[in-house]
């Protein structure tokens, strides 16, 4: 079966390789295995810190991902990874330090179903970092090796930075962090730039004024085929925000915050045979936001209200044939103009020792216009989300919530093309949770929900047919806690659900029921702790589930109701959890052993496992 070399062996050999090194005091190895259906996935790391009599610190890092996907039984399909580094520095001076190090990268893909997705990339390189009392400059300059579809490129690489955590500007206290990273790896580039700049100042208790901006450059040059076309993806953002906190009282804050954002995305192709601009795309966004915040012993209420506008310019080249790979195939969207609009509360009132109340209420409106006449997807969307929550403690044994929330959709396409999608989506829910203290041995809970969906469009009785529907849904969950002896514990879980759906006479509230479903859920596990940080615990889980279709056939003078079963679920099985913990060791266990039948098909034994350890010497 061929496949990539980064295979389960080859995990082993990269443990077994440092296995020596063990005995020396590394930091850490970790390795974990899951086994699912049809998938395997192996993850395997280290990490060696060391210092030399010299002062020298050494660092050694390896991580390798492997996972496979099995498509048919003589079918693999694999996607690995491998990462590592090894890494020194040494402290010259009090103030200056200097880095050296070496890296690599290998990624194998496929799954994908893209060309082979190969990548290696090595870099090599010296890093000097001088701190002297309040800031912090880093240099760095190396030489890194990329491969991918078989092509290699080299050159220099190099990095400059600066870090001002604080200094001072008359009344106010500021921050600089600015980063640039470069690779010449001819005949492509890669570029890094950032540069973040605040300043705040505390006026008094409660008020507060904050200066915020953030600019950022980011070029990314990559293959598209292996016939080495090479597309340019370049990036520019600016963001300016303003916060101002004042507090008028000890118990009222008001907040206001301003923000603008740019964006300007671009696509070049930059390949021997053609080069020039391919596709552009640009983001201006405008967002302020006024909060209100009281706050007393038993009550608090927040209330805000905040705008946003944002725009989208495309620019599109001319038409050419786009690579899997290519990142012009994400722009070509029309330009448009959104705005949100909403409006905040939240409320809670503690009026005794055990009754609470709470509310939450979010209003918000949408407006997305394009100015292309063909396009036909502008609309309007108004949003509602309501909750009511009441929690009520009857004794220090048994206590109760209840929660009723309301949400609403109402979305309206400007263009009349489109206006028989129309609609409103109306959704509620009630819920409640029982929790049960019998003793301090004996604990249980009871939860239960009712959910009901309805989509109803605006004109459909113009239209023949009904598209309207509704979804209504049933939940009932039992579990039960049982501590048997000082070392082990049983656990009872059982859950109920009822669930239905049909097409929906709004206005008349009728329904006629297309489907509907039941399913049926237990699990019985017991916990024992042998010892402490050890835990062991087999179980067993039965799950069912079931559904049918409603129709109507012609009989000899009128319709006949007609039930067919559609969907049929059934999987049972053992299953045990195992972990052990220590302060150096940590090792965990999962795995189960389930028949399964879907619909009328023969049982199936499926098996799934997940293992892993992690050790710190």
């Amino acid at each position: 079966m061929a496949r990539s070399f980064l295979s389960f062996q080859y995990i082993k050999w990269s443990i077994l390789f440092f296995s020596p090194l063990f005995a020396g005091g590394q930091d850490s190895l970790s390795t974990q295995y899951q086994h699912g259906v049809n998938t395997d996935l192996w993850q395997g790391g280290l990490l060696i810190t060391k210092e030399t009599r010299s002062g020298m610190h050494l660092q050694l890092r390896d991580q390798v991902v492997s996972s496979r996907l099995v498509v048919s039984p003589r079918v693999d399909k694999w996607k690995d990874e491998h990462q590592w580094g090894f890494y020194s520095e040494k402290i010259i001076f009090p103030s200056f330090s200097l880095r050296g190090g070496i890296s690599g990268v290998f990624f194998s893909d496929h799954q994908s179903g893209y060309m082979k997705d190969i990548l290696r990339t090595h870099t090599i390189g010296v890093w000097g970092v001088y701190t002297p009392k309040t800031f912090t400059i880093p240099l760095g300059i190396g030489f890194k090796e990329d491969s991918r579809f078989g092509k290699t490129d080299q050159g220099i690489s190099y990095q400059m930075g600066l870090r001002w955590p604080t200094f001072s500007v008359s009344s106010y206290e500021g921050s600089v962090n600015t980063h640039w990273e470069e690779d010449h790896l001819t005949p492509r580039k890669n570029r890094d730039f950032l540069i973040h700049v605040g300043v705040h100042r505390q006026f008094e208790m409660g008020t507060a004024d904050s200066l915020t901006y953030r600019h950022t450059l980011q070029r990314r040059d990559y293959y598209v085929s292996e016939k080495g076309e090479i597309e340019s993806r370049r990036e520019k953002n600016h963001v300016l925000s303003n916060v101002l906190t004042y507090g008028v009282s000890s118990h009222v804050q008001c907040r206001f915050l301003g923000e603008v954002s740019s964006r300007d995305l671009q696509i070049y192709t930059v390949s021997v045979s053609q080069k020039g601009k391919l596709r552009e795309r640009q983001d201006f966004s405008l967002h302020g936001l006024v909060e209100w915040m009281l706050k007393y012993p038993h009550w608090e209420w927040m209330l805000f209200f905040s705008r946003r506008g944002e725009e989208q310019k495309y620019w599109l080249g001319p038409p050419i044939p786009l690579s899997p790979f290519s990142g012009s195939s994400a722009l070509i969207m029309p330009d448009n103009r959104t705005e949100w609009t909403s409006l905040f509360s939240r409320f809670f009132f503690q009026f005794s020792e055990r009754d609470s109340i709470s509310t939450l209420a979010h209003l918000q409106k949408l407006q997305y216009d394009t100015p292309d006449q063909e396009n036909t997807d502008d609309r309007d969307e108004l949003r509602f989300l309501g909750e009511l929550k009441y929690g009520h403690v009857f004794s220090p044994w048994l206590s109760l919530q209840t929660n009723v929330g309301f949400r609403f959709l109402h979305l309206i396409y400007i263009h009349g093309k489109r206006s028989a999608d129309n609609h409103k989506i109306r959704t509620f829910r009630l819920s409640s949770l029982l929790s049960w203290r019998f003793s301090s041995v004996i604990r249980m809970t009871q939860a239960a929900e009712v959910l009901a969906n309805y989509t109803e469009y605006d004109y459909e009785p113009l239209f023949p047919g009904i598209r309207s529907f509704a979804y209504r849904k049933l939940s009932l969950e039992d579990s039960l806690f049982i501590r048997c002896m000082t070392h082990s514990q049983l656990f009872f879980q059982w859950k109920l659900e009822l669930d239905e759906n049909g097409k929906l006479l709004w206005h008349e509230w009728l329904e006629q029921k297309l489907m509907d479903r039941h399913s049926v859920e237990y699990a019985l596990f017991w916990a024992y702790t042998p010892c402490p940080g050890s835990l062991i615990m087999p179980g067993y889980t039965f799950y069912t589930r079931k559904g049918y279709r409603y129709s109507e056939t012609l009989g000899i003078s009128q319709t006949v109701p007609r039930k067919d079963q559609n969907v049929y679920f059934h999987t049972q099985g053992p299953a045990v959890k195992a972990r052990y913990r220590t302060k150096q060791f940590d090792f965990f266990l999962s795995a189960s052993a389930t028949v399964t039948r879907i619909q009328k098909g023969k049982k199936q034994l499926l098996h799934r496992m997940d293992f892993g350890m992690h050790w710190i010497p």
